[in-house]
């Protein structure tokens, strides 16, 4: 056992017992002390996991553990058995409902404040994966090296009319717009604390080419043509693939490019339920996970015109850093779940977070690495289906601050 951790998690304790626990029926988020916001623990590892006592290495080989059990009880192993799993997958795909479900996230995680969030993600706010080129030593070169391989992928040049979609918090679409002053980005996230923390970091950074919007991935509501389309994050919520692919590619002028971003494994797909797992139970909501070469079965209306992919270590290394970032902040972070999910659960969700980034990490070094992937994806437009509908110029909102944003030319219609 680590004996600084748990000193730590006993001065924790100590200082939220000299809390007042707000109560209940007036507080902001009085709803986080309802049984289901407490998400009261469903299996026995549950709650030794809630506990914080055991060493990392333990619930790191616990979680390899639980991973392998499922790889071998519910994964097809011989190419036949993937084969008929993987066009199974594809029939559902084509046939069901755009999105799994929403919200995307439970709602005790989606009231967590954007401070939070920076703390843990670093200050590049990348809630995926980093590239960990050489040289990359920090989430912020990490995040600064994904976003440079991402743009040049995408071909994408100054002066372009770029539409974001899975902007989580503004990470990507922040960067291009510093590094591509003359793009006009349209961003979609899906939540008002991700649009305003975009919005205000846009003002920070004399950013006026960049517009956030809220909506979902599997239900956004635009006309109008980009150049570019990037689908960064998002897809596990969707089940069917069919009808956002149209969507996204009639978004698209006559040589524009849509670039998709997804976790992937490297042979298999999967539906995961809401509640099937310890990660389901308590962050997500369940999704799909596509093979490497789910995609390449969706070209109806795009063309598939290359495809990448990136090995499990940069995602791997990316968890381990959010982990570590989780540990310097721990004082800093105590108080906003105290303040969140209230004295007697803070430390239970820190454990939870901690134990989150061991998962993501330990998932993407199975299999040397080889196992989950993240994948890139470039589509073009069918001719048939590329149209040159005229852009249409409209207005940035203004900043706080007293300064002349640039005329954006950009179709934007929800």
């Amino acid at each position: 056992m680590n004996i600084a951790r748990l000193g730590r998690r006993l001065n924790s304790r100590l200082h939220a017992s000299l809390d007042v626990r707000p109560n209940a029926a007036s507080h902001p988020h009085a709803y986080l002390y309802s049984s289901h916001a407490k998400t009261t623990p469903t299996r026995w590892y549950d709650t030794t996991l809630d506990s914080g006592l055991l060493p990392d290495a333990t619930v790191r080989a616990g979680i390899r553990s639980k991973l392998q059990a499922h790889y071998n009880t519910t994964l097809p192993k011989n190419p036949t058995d993937i084969h008929a799993h993987n066009r199974h997958m594809i029939d559902h795909l084509r046939t069901h409902d755009i999105a799994i479900g929403t919200p995307t996230e439970h709602a005790h995680n989606a009231k967590l404040p954007a401070s939070f969030y920076e703390m843990m993600l670093g200050s590049s706010m990348l809630d995926t994966t980093g590239l960990w080129s050489a040289g990359a030593s920090s989430l912020e070169a990490a995040a600064h090296s994904m976003h440079t391989l991402i743009a040049s992928r995408a071909q994408i040049s100054d002066g372009m009319h770029i539409l974001v979609l899975g902007a989580g918090w503004g990470s990507f679409p922040v960067w291009l717009a510093k590094q591509y002053p003359d793009t006009t980005i349209t961003a979609i996230t899906d939540g008002a604390r991700k649009h305003q923390h975009i919005t205000e970091r846009c003002d920070e950074l004399d950013i006026y080419n960049t517009a956030p919007i809220v909506g979902q991935t599997g239900s956004f509501a635009i006309e109008g043509r980009f150049d570019r389309v990037l689908l960064l994050s998002g897809i596990e919520h969707l089940q069917n693939l069919e009808l956002p692919l149209e969507r996204m590619s009639k978004l698209l002028t006559t040589n524009g490019l849509l670039f998709i971003q997804a976790q992937t494994h490297r042979a298999v797909s999967s539906l995961e339920t809401p509640g099937q797992t310890w990660l389901s139970r308590n962050f997500t909501v369940g999704g799909f996970t596509p093979s490497a070469d789910t995609l390449v079965h969706f070209q109806r209306c795009a063309e598939l015109r290359d495809d990448w992919q990136i090995t499990g270590n940069h995602l791997a290394q990316t968890a381990n850093a959010w982990l570590a970032n989780l540990d310097a902040n721990e004082p800093s972070i105590m108080y906003i779940f105290r303040r969140i999910y209230g004295t007697d659960h803070a430390a239970t969700w820190f454990n939870r977070w901690r134990v989150y980034c061991m998962a993501v990490a330990e998932r993407a070094c199975m299999n040397n690495y080889n196992d989950w992937l993240t994948s890139h994806y470039l589509f073009q437009p069918r001719p048939a289906r590329a149209l040159t509908t005229p852009i249409v110029e409209v207005k940035l909102p203004e900043p706080k601050h007293e300064r002349t944003p640039k005329l954006f030319a950009k179709a934007l219609a929800m």
